[in-house]
């Protein structure tokens, strides 16, 4: 049992038979007419749709139309030819052809891509023919509680699900399909009086999957009283599976090597006419008297059999199943010249050639050309292809769009630090940020300050806050560019001066409180800026302003008076950042020294005290003698 839809559709299925009723006795329009599409008051389908009346008929030229039409009048929609008319899915998770009304004819298109080729959801009348309706990702066709609808002569193949599926869906037709390749071919789900002829449905190999079930939905709802007849049904894993499906009819079809030809799943069928029964490639019954008719009966269980087996098919198995090509571009940005593997299949007689188109070029063969080749730089080149069998039967061309090929970095690439300034007094910069790739476009960017430790990929932008690292000093950022292929420019880089500190200055010379014994002296010292570097220095004397401006480490100042001075020397950086230093000396013209001749008169005191020490001891000397002379005279 296969139930795709919840039990709330029980509830929901007398309505939409009330809306059958309603729009099958919907009036056609008087005067119907033809809508051409595409034409500037119509270009795309749906706005022909829109504006149709009842009755009228939308002709569509070839092209490829991305849409996902919604059928709400009761039009009948042709297209030019599947080969040359597709319809796909805009929006891939939508019905490529929904149809919500009764009595709809939709003929020559391919319909591809969607969540469901064409969906029916309880309206009747609904006919669908001549056209290709592949890759989709659930059903092919899907019928929901509709009636007397037919699907003739299509190929259907591909889908995620069933070809064709049909739930509480009675008197439909399907008849003269190719189905093949999709999930399950045909599925009947609580369906009755539905007619299945002359249809090959081939190749749904999964384990479980079947050419044709009938299954139901929730007792007592089974599929009753449906004919099969007419079909060529092979290379299944099942060829029919009915699951408590009773009363159906199969007959004068041909069941060619399927895994398990039928599965009755409890369920009793008849499997033979009066006279004539189906053809089994693996019944292995004698016919001794030549009718056609196996002796014995083909025996499926114990309570289903085919009475009359055919010995040959009754109807040959016709090769009408063109072969099947796929690719493997993965859909990715390739950055060197590739190659798109083209591998296709035919059911039946083999592979005659594949065949191809780059950019719409001209027409090669796999065989004779090799696998098709991209060169050519750009995000849309395209690839049509298609393979023929050894019975001329030819596939639809596939069109493989939006195929990338970027071999060319990003260029033209630039970096700028702060607007271009020359310093920086803070780690945290603004970079500006430019540049170009003309095929895949710039993705990403990265940035470094050594051209050797990489932040990680970020998207790309025109501007970006960035530190550079510390100490002071000239700083290089370098930035590279990615593109949407994946392919790095060059690195890119800038400079600017990081300088964060005021200079720093010291006197050489004179030390502090040092006597100089010149009316000039020569100021010496040292200063230093690791960032932008000083840009001069100036001097002040004894709290006067700065009016001596220079360059060197180095001053003289002249004339000086004798007495104490302080000179202050300020050095500046080439960002006005300015840092000084001060010293204090005493200036000493005096012969003997001392300032304001001091010492000098000190000296002088001292002369003349030792003079006049001197004269009193010389005196003092003469003296001593004559007192001498007179005491020895007086003593005689």
């Amino acid at each position: 049992m296969k139930p795709w839809v919840t039990a709330t559709i029980l509830s929901l299925l007398l309505t939409f038979s009330l809306l059958g009723l309603i729009t099958d006795s919907r009036p056609a329009s008087a005067t119907p007419t033809t809508i051409n599409v595409p034409t500037p008051d119509y270009p795309t389908i749906q706005e022909a749709i829109n504006k149709a009346k009842p009755g009228d008929t939308i002709s569509v030229a070839s092209g490829t139309y991305k849409e996902n039409v919604v059928i709400n009048q009761s039009v009948t929609l042709i297209g030019n030819g599947y080969s040359v008319t597709t319809i796909e899915a805009l929006d891939t998770r939508k019905v490529v052809i929904d149809v919500r009304i009764s009595n709809v004819n939709i003929s020559g298109f391919t319909i591809q891509s969607g969540i469901r080729g064409v969906s029916i959801f309880g309206y009747n009348a609904i006919n669908i023919s001549d056209c290709r309706i592949i890759s989709n990702y659930y059903e092919g066709i899907y019928f929901l509680s509709s009636r007397n609808s037919t699907v003739n002569s299509n190929k259907i193949s591909s889908n995620g699900f069933e070809g064709v599926y049909l739930q509480f869906s009675n008197k439909t037709t399907i008849s003269n399909n190719i189905i093949s390749g999709n999930t399950d071919g045909v599925g009947l789900v609580s369906s009755n009086n539905t007619k299945i002829s002359n249809n090959t449905i081939t190749f749904h190999s999964l384990p479980g999957t079947s050419g044709i079930y009938l299954d139901y939905y929730d007792t007592p709802y089974t599929s009753l009283n449906n004919t099969v007849d007419g079909n060529t049904i092979s290379n299944n894993n099942l060829g029919v599976s009915t699951s408590l499906s009773n009363n159906n009819r199969f007959h004068h079809n041909n069941f060619i090597n399927n895994t398990h030809q039928v599965d009755p799943g409890d369920a009793v069928n008849s499997w033979n006419t009066t006279a004539e029964g189906n053809y089994w490639s693996d019944y292995h019954g004698q016919d001794v008297d030549g009718n056609g008719i196996g002796d014995t009966p083909y025996i499926i269980d114990e309570t289903n059999q085919d009475n009359f087996p055919l010995m040959h098919p009754l109807i040959p198995p016709i090769d009408v199943a063109p072969p099947i090509t796929s690719d493997d571009y993965d859909g990715l940005w390739h950055t060197e010249d590739f190659s798109i593997n083209l591998k296709a299949f035919d059911l039946d007689k083999g592979v005659k050639e594949t065949y191809y188109k780059i950019n719409g070029g001209e027409e090669k063969s796999v065989s004779a050309n090799g696998q098709p080749f991209i060169t050519l730089e750009r995000a849309d080149n395209t690839l049509e292809y298609w393979s023929v069998d050894n019975v001329d039967n030819v596939e639809t061309h596939h069109l493989l769009t939006n195929i990338k090929l970027d071999k060319t970095p990003p260029s033209s690439g630039s970096i700028v630090i702060n607007n271009g300034d020359a310093y920086a007094t803070s780690i945290s910069v603004t970079l500006n940020l430019s540049a170009a790739d003309s095929t895949s476009g710039v993705a990403q960017m990265r940035f470094s300050n050594d051209n050797v430790t990489w932040a990680s990929l970020e998207p790309y932008a025109t501007s970006k806050a960035w530190n550079i690292t510390s100490p002071e000093g000239v700083k290089t950022v370098y930035v590279i560019y990615v593109d949407n292929a994946g392919l790095n420019s060059q690195a890119y880089h800038d400079t600017i001066v990081l300088d964060t500190a005021p200079p720093t200055i010291s006197i050489l010379y004179p030390d502090m409180g040092a006597q100089i014994r010149s009316q000039s002296v020569t100021i010496t010292w040292n200063g230093t800026d690791a960032g932008s570097g000083i840009d001069h220095y100036e001097l002040a004397l004894d709290n006067g302003s700065f009016t001596i401006n220079v360059t060197e480490q180095t001053y003289t100042i002249s004339s000086l008076n004798d007495g104490n001075h302080t000179v202050i020397v300020k050095a500046s950086d080439k960002i006005g950042r300015s840092s000084v230093a001060s010293v204090t000396f005493v200036v000493n013209t005096s012969p003997l020294g001392g300032p304001g001749y001091l010492e000098e008169a000190a000296l002088i005191v001292i002369v003349i005290v030792a003079i006049g020490m001197i004269v009193y001891f010389l005196r003092l000397r003469k003296k001593r003698p004559l007192e001498r002379a007179l005491n020895l005279s007086a003593k005689t």
